[in-house]
Formats: structure tokens, C-alpha cells, sequence
């Protein structure tokens, strides 16, 4: 289950002529880069803010902000770029107890380019993350209340299959070849392994009390599950759908977000309630070390750089991005973003 936060304290009607319009202007808004800006631009979804927040990676500092809807009503999320890192998907639902009669259950799709909203999705009840296809066809999505994994084709943009998963379903994970997608489910304790090829589940894995996100290594030799509440990360086997591995990071430490280096060497994951990011060594399955000084508060998402030097934490209760140096394992610069940073991507 996501973060709650406070319903509103009005029936969502009340805010519909607002919401309309804030919407609409939305539509019309740039977020390109900073003038001088260049290179890879960094995704901070805002959970509580309503919006994302771009940054320019180079520069290391905000480029633009992208308004998703009023704050504490439209809540951007899980995050995912096309192949080509010319689209932006953000997962967009709205607050307990209201968000099944509310208009904020869709895909966006943005242009990663100037920031513009090329359309919204229609999504199942509450979409919490998502992934897409190596190919760029086909996008993933979680839906918590539904019990489902709902699939676009990303040519038309409609839902072409709706999996059933584990019970409250959160991480979504897509095999770097495309054949396996892997969701976690917050209540089952499990990861449901589906055959794109059919869209049907064919395993369960049973993982660590609350898993939240999942990931497979760019080699596809090992998959990546955080568990939040058991506190432990594990490690999957995809030639076998099997964990092999469960590495233990302490109950209290809640870790969330997940990421590995583009040569698969090493994963990096997020634990919110210590504000620190653990740093495993893949061939030993081990942590190696543990990066506390200067870090943001609640880091709930983590991404790595293409060139995998810089490692980025968005921070929930710090409301910022930590910039951390891969070398020296060392914060090396803070980056506001908006309130409630969940989610964080980083563009080619």
C-alpha cells in the first residue's frame, strides 16, 4: 500500500470546476529545460504536491515543474520512460477515500522532451507503478484496489489486458528481453511472474512481509525485490522464478525503492525510515555500504545515471533529491523537488 495522506475535507464535486481548470492549463504547460541546460534530465513524481519536478542533470538544478492537479488531490506516482526516453508515464490516482469516483485514474503520457501532456490513459482503480517493454509497445501498470496488473498497447493507447496478481499490488518490473514481467503485492507477500508472451501469470513467488518495489538487473541475470516491512531485499533467479537469496537490511531501516547499475555490479536501495542508501555488491549478494550523511529524509524512490557515476534518491519528507557520487559514495549535492517526492527517472 502507498503512503496514505489526509482525504480532503470536501466531497471531490466541490472541486471539480477547479480541478477542470487546472487540468486544462496543464495541457498547455513547458517544462523544457533551463536555457543552458543540457544532458540527461531527471523525473521527481510529487505525491503531495501534484506535480513533477524536472531537473536538469548536468546543471543540477530544476528545470521546470509539470502540474498534475490540485495538491492532496491528484497523486503522481510510479514512473517509467519509453525506450527511446522520448515519453514520460506517470501512474496518477487521488487520495483515500474518494479516488474510485475520481477523475485522477490515468496513465499521463508527457513529452520528456518539452514537458507537454500528449494524453492520459484510463486506469483501473488506483495505478500505483509501471513498466514498459523493452520494444516501447506495451506498459504494465499496478492497480491496488483492482488486484490486477492492467496492460496498454502503447500504439492505441487502450488497455488490451487486465492480470489478475497478488492482493494490493505495488512494483512492476519488466525483463530487460522483454519475456517476464514481475509485480509485487503488498498484502500476499508475493511476486506473481506473468509470460508476456500469453499475459498470463504462471508463479507466485512468495517474498518478504510487504514487498513494494521490483526490478531486474540489466543483464537479466537476477531480479530485485525490496520488502518494506521484513526489512530484507530479495534476490531472484528469472532462468527459474525462484528467490535465492534473501539479504537482510534491518526491519527498522523500511527499504522501498530499488535500483541497480547499468553493468549490473551493483544495487542500490532506499531505506526510508533510516534516511540512508544501502549499497549491495551483486556477486556477493552482500552490502558493501551504507550512505547516511547528507541524505534526505523518507527516501522512498532511487535511480541510477546512464553512466551509472550518480546515484539519485527522492526524499519524501525532506521534500528534495539526494545527488550521491558512485565513487565515493559521498551526497555530493541536494536538489528541491515538490512535496511528497516519491518517484525518480532518469532520462538518456
Amino acid at each position: 500500500m502507498a503512503r496514505r495522506c489526509p482525504a480532503p475535507s470536501r466531497r471531490w464535486a466541490r472541486f471539480s470546476a477547479a480541478a477542470a481548470a487546472l487540468l486544462a492549463a496543464s495541457m498547455m504547460i513547458s517544462a523544457g529545460p533551463a536555457p543552458g541546460a543540457s544532458g540527461p534530465r531527471i523525473y521527481v513524481s510529487n505525491e503531495f504536491g501534484g506535480s513533477l519536478t524536472v531537473i536538469d542533470a548536468a546543471g543540477g538544478r530544476v528545470a521546470g515543474t509539470i502540474p498534475i492537479g490540485p495538491a492532496g488531490t491528484a497523486r503522481p506516482r510510479g514512473m517509467a520512460l519509453s525506450p527511446d526516453g522520448s515519453t514520460l508515464y506517470i501512474a496518477v490516482t487521488d487520495p483515500w477515500p474518494n479516488r474510485r469516483e475520481s477523475p485522477y485514474k490515468f496513465i499521463w503520457v508527457v513529452d520528456a522532451g518539452t514537458g507537454k501532456v500528449r494524453a492520459k490513459y484510463p486506469c483501473g482503480s488506483d495505478p500505483e507503478r509501471l513498466a514498459v517493454t523493452p520494444d516501447g509497445r506495451s506498459l504494465y501498470c499496478s492497480n491496488e484496489d483492482n488486484v490486477t496488473a492492467t496492460v496498454f498497447d502503447l500504439g492505441t493507447g487502450k488497455v488490451i489486458a487486465a492480470i489478475p496478481v497478488g492482493i494490493e499490488p505495488e512494483g512492476v518490473g519488466v525483463s530487460p528481453d522483454g519475456r517476464w514481467v514481475y509485480v509485487t503485492a503488498e498484502t500476499s507477500n508475493t511476486v506473481t511472474v506473468i509470460d508476456t508472451a500469453t499475459r498470463r501469470p504462471i508463479k507466485n513467488l512468495l517474498v518478504g512481509e510487504r514487498p513494494r518495489v521490483v526490478v531486474f538487473a540489466p543483464n537479466g541475470v537476477r531480479a530485485y525485490a525490496s520488502a518494506e516491512t521484513a526489512g530484507t531485499l530479495s534476490v531472484i533467479d528469472p532462468a527459474r522464478h525462484e528467490v535465492i537469496q534473501t539479504i537482510e537490511l534491518g526491519r527498522d531501516s523500511k527499504p522501498v525503492g530499488v535500483a541497480v547499475a547499468p553493468d549490473s555490479g551493483r544495487v542500490y536501495v532506499v531505506g526510508g525510515r533510516c534516511n540512508c542508501l544501502f549499497v549491495i555488491d551483486a556477486s556477493r549478494g552482500a552490502v558493501i555500504a551504507t550512505v547516511t550523511q547528507k541524505m534526505g529524509r523518507r527516501p522512498w524512490g532511487v535511480a541510477v545515471a546512464p553512466d551509472g557515476r550518480k546515484i539519485y534518491t527522492a526524499n519524501g519528507r525532506s521534500d528534495d533529491v539526494s545527488v550521491v557520487d558512485a565513487a565515493s559514495l559521498r551526497v555530493v549535492a541536494t536538489i528541491p523537488a515538490g512535496r511528497g517526492a516519491h518517484s525518480v527517472v532518469v532520462g538518456h
